[in-house]
């Protein structure tokens, strides 16, 4: 192979994983631990200081927030670890703290996993992509399974062992326990998982004007819903609704979702205290109206921020449309600005030259007709693509990976492919563009002498393909955005833009898409998921293996 090594996984690369394995299951014993600890003090912290009419109870739960999130974000094979932690923490809780016996405790346990868990796997089940919350469909599959499934599972596990020990009836123990959860997970799920992944910028607000917001809001909630001499009526606590919408709209889903979860913490506090409009003497009534106000407004938020992200990503899509016709001309001025001098030179100094001058000379020409008429050809490919029908075709992906690695790849990195042999249907095409395309933007983008990762599997009835680097990586404000035609990451000057809106467009044909993950240990991991028929493929393929 020229160029980089193309290194295929053998024991070497076994014992790395080990070694990486063990380090991983190390940390999700951390995660584990720190989780359950978690859970268990802020169930303890909610429950305890929270008094309706002498009486405790709670707003909302927040461990079964945090759990869900923490499921959400990391990998299915810690989710055991996580969830013996968590069971653990909650039996210790209600059976050495609240002094219930064994068999409820061991039951409202199981009741405290199963509802992030139901609530995590069914968000998750057949679906390569990271839930994005600034994703409207996304965030009606949160809402619906994590705010109402996941909760609604573990309210009746949780209400049955109450009534089968005879600690509780199983009314009002299950829509009281279903409440707590459900506001819980809305009011302050989103925000502890934008938070978890690790990067709290946006594009429509910077991290100022983002910290600013969320003091106007917790300033304003305090003044809405604190008791200062204040004759209270039902539509007041409403106004602070329309305060976390701004937010929304200024600072886009990392603002709107700490917003609620400061708004719900100011509830759930002030109520404790005996201020506010929810503070009853009826427990069930400022339960009932505190539990409905948080989720209505954090509901209301969350859809502002969701509604409206999509329709700014739409006008800055327009104007990045209004941008490209400059980007291109740019970039095409720069390679029939290089032909153009060669050939003057050819033509003017020609009989000056030697022979091998001559020849680099055409050498560079050809190069760089070569750069200008892929370009031509991506512009073009953005406007065919949308009516093109895939040809698919049985094809050795892991072969095919493999040289499109040695062709594209420099002297100065270590290219490690990890694909086990396969055939696959596919649009071979559209395929090797998609590889080509995502080391392009690996080797572009990334520092020279760090080593790429590019990986090939199937999973979930289809092949998912992955290039990983080291780079910076991505922020999360700009993981959708990059795969819009000409747009650029933040701070590059580097490519037209045109690339990954090319792969992104490219799965599509393929029933797939295209997504940008964080790289555990830094970097960025671009993937890939295609809805190839792999089952056709390997009876086509059996010809190639007999011949």
């Amino acid at each position: 192979m020229s160029g980089a090594r193309a290194i295929i996984a053998g024991r070497a690369d076994m014992e790395r994983d080990e070694m990486v394995g063990g380090v991983r299951w190390g940390a999700a014993l951390l995660w584990a631990g720190a989780l359950g600890l978690v859970s268990a003090g802020l169930a303890q912290a909610m429950t305890v200081v929270t008094a309706f009419g002498g009486s405790t109870g709670t707003t909302f739960r927040p461990a079964a927030a945090v759990t869900v999130a923490v499921l959400l974000w990391r990998a299915r094979r810690e989710w055991p670890a996580l969830l013996a932690a968590v069971w653990i923490a909650e039996f210790c809780l209600t059976f050495f703290v609240s002094h219930l016996p064994a068999g409820v405790s061991i039951g409202w346990a199981f009741a405290n996993v199963a509802a992030p868990l139901a609530a995590a796997w069914l968000l998750t089940r057949r679906r390569p992509k990271a839930i994005d919350l600034a994703d409207a469909g996304d965030l009606i599959r949160f809402a619906g399974f994590a705010v109402l499934v996941g909760p609604a599972i573990g309210a009746l596990v949780g209400a049955s062992s109450g009534r089968l020990a005879g600690v509780s009836a199983f009314f009002p123990a299950l829509p009281r326990w279903f409440a707590g959860d459900a506001v819980g997970v809305l009011a302050l799920g989103p925000a502890v998982l934008i938070a978890l992944r690790g990067r709290t910028s946006s594009a429509a607000a910077s991290r100022g004007t983002l910290v600013a917001s969320m003091f106007v809001i917790a300033a304003a909630s305090v003044l809405a819903l604190a008791p200062w001499g204040v004759a209270w009526n039902g539509a007041l606590p409403l106004v602070v609704v329309p305060l976390l919408a701004l937010m929304a709209l200024r600072a886009g889903m990392h603002g709107a979702s700490y917003g609620v979860a400061i708004v719900a913490v100011a509830v759930n506090g002030m109520t404790a205290a005996g201020w506010g409009p929810f503070a009853h003497a009826d427990e069930s009534i400022g339960l009932i109206q505190a539990q409905a106000f948080v989720a209505t407004a954090a509901l209301t938020t969350l859809l502002v921020a969701t509604l409206t992200g999509d329709v700014i990503a739409r006008r800055e899509a327009e104007e990045a449309k209004t941008a490209a016709v400059r980007t291109v001309a740019h970039d095409l001025r720069g390679p029939l600005g290089v032909i153009r001098g060669f050939v003057e030179l050819l033509r003017d100094h020609g009989h000056q030259l030697s022979e091998e001058d001559k020849a680099r000379a055409l050498v560079r020409i050809d190069a760089t007709a070569d750069r200008l008429l892929k370009l031509v050809n991506d512009v073009l490919d953005l406007e065919r693509v949308s009516g093109r029908l895939p040809a698919f075709q049985p094809v050795r992906l892991d072969e095919t990976i493999q040289r499109l690695v040695g062709e594209v790849a420099d002297g100065d990195r270590t290219i490690d492919v990890r694909a086990a042999p396969m055939n696959v249907a596919v649009d071979p095409v559209t395929v090797e563009r998609i590889v080509e395309n995502l080391l392009a933007n690996a080797l572009r983008h990334t520092p020279e002498g760090t080593p790429i990762l590019v990986r090939a599997e199937q999973a979930d009835g289809g092949i998912l393909l992955a290039v990983e680097d080291r780079g910076a990586g991505i922020a999360d404000d700009e993981k959708r955005a990059i795969f819009e035609a000409f747009r650029r990451g933040k701070g590059t000057r580097v490519g037209t833009g045109i690339g990954l809106a090319l792969v992104a467009r490219f799965a599509a044909l393929h029933g797939g898409r295209a997504w940008v993950e964080d790289r555990p240990g830094g970097g960025a991991s671009f993937r890939v998921f295609l809805d190839a028929s792999t089952r056709r493929a390997t009876r086509s393929g059996r010809r190639d293996r007999t011949r």
